[in-house]
């Protein structure tokens, strides 16, 4: 694959410590996804590694950033305290304008992986993701809620198109019950359900499919889909 790799840092909000980001850059890139970690999985995580060579693969350049608090990850013995809601919320709002003045002229969609597709679609929700023609949900944690009381509520406000790709053994989420959040939303909404998948995206032994066949499906499903909305 070629692709350009840029590694950078930005200012999350005044006055707040520098955090890192990765600008992933394929050169017949068609779309860019400001893609956040989950809780556990900064953005130099194996997953999250494995998910954007994925998506590159199917031409979608990835901003991808780290929070504050996670600055500070070790692969192992890596104590989690998350920073603040709104500190979480000005991070992925300052990832989404860094990422548009890299790549000004290929559309831009924000997405995020569990914790941050709680954080993306609640900008969203807040209006604070206008230049984005699209949102992404990966394993959307509905049962989660040390974040939000009720992870859900603010879909209704959502404008922008929204993808969720779950995982049908994904113990943080009902599927059926997101379908019908989903379809309360005033704009175009996808649900794509992978078989086997749990939050992780790990299959169970048996199941005749690899962690890495559902992380390229989940990549494919968000370049199919960003060619209906583009």
């Amino acid at each position: 694959m070629d692709a350009e790799i840029t590694k950078l840092q930005f200012e999350p909000y005044e006055g707040g410590p520098k955090v890192s980001a990765i600008f992933q850059l394929p050169r017949d890139a068609k779309a860019n996804l400001v893609f956040g970690h989950g809780s556990h999985s900064p953005m130099n995580h194996s997953l999250m590694d494995d998910m954007a060579h994925a998506l590159a693969l199917n031409q979608v350049a990835t901003f991808r950033f780290n929070y504050p608090y996670s600055e500070s990850y070790q692969p192992s013995g890596w104590e989690v305290s998350l920073d603040s809601l709104e500190v979480l919320l000005e991070t992925a709002e300052s990832a989404l304008n860094k990422a548009i003045n890299l790549a000004d002229d290929i559309p831009l969609f924000v997405g995020g992986r569990s914790m941050s597709s709680q954080i993306t679609t609640l900008l969203a929700s807040q209006g604070r993701t206008l230049s984005a023609a699209g949102i992404v949900a990966f394993v959307f944690p509905m049962k989660w809620r040390e974040l939000l009381p009720d992870p859900t509520s603010h879909f209704t406000d959502i404008d922008e198109p929204l993808l969720c790709v779950q995982g049908d053994q994904d113990d943080l989420t009902d599927n059926d019950e997101l379908q019908q959040v989903l379809a309360q939303i005033k704009s175009a909404t996808t649900l794509h359900v992978i078989e086997g998948a749990d939050h992780r995206y790990e299959v169970p032994t048996g199941l005749n499919r690899t962690t890495e066949d559902v992380v390229q499906e989940a990549a494919s499903t968000v370049g199919d889909w960003i060619d209906e909305i583009i």
